[in-house]
């Protein structure tokens, strides 16, 4: 038999939650899969990722700006709604590593002091 703490939420969520948005469900599924516990970063980052129009804005400067600019410097290329990295690139596993933790150096740095934060994230690859 279901608990009485997920009966209310399940009616919540079901009956008496109004919305504008889709930010309610998504603050609940983000603490629900962090388990009950999630920073603020972590859920406007889940409510950014599902927002049409950020994506749609994210997708024309991703179009526009790294992609053109790298594509000019050989990095990228375009295919249609994709983009790929060139041909003569490094992808091994090694060479992946390496380069992404420099782009996460890069993108981490200061613009204006070239100071690195203290604080380091680590990127899993796939």
């Amino acid at each position: 038999m279901a608990s009485a703490p997920f009966i209310t939420l399940r009616d919540f969520l079901s009956t008496r939650m109004r919305m504008s948005h889709i930010y309610q469900p998504l603050m609940i599924r983000t603490l629900l899969t962090h388990g009950g516990r999630a920073s603020i970063r972590q859920i406007a980052s889940m409510c950014l990722g599902k927002d049409v129009s950020q994506l749609e804005y994210y997708e024309e400067i991703t179009k526009n700006m790294p992609g053109k600019v790298l594509a000019r410097h050989g990095i990228v290329m375009r295919d249609g709604n994709a983009f790929h990295c060139s041909p003569t690139l490094p992808l091994s596993s090694p060479t992946r590593w390496t380069n992404c933790c420099a782009c996460a150096r890069r993108s981490w740095t200061n613009t204006w002091t070239g100071e690195v934060p203290l604080s380091s994230h680590i990127v899993a690859l796939p």
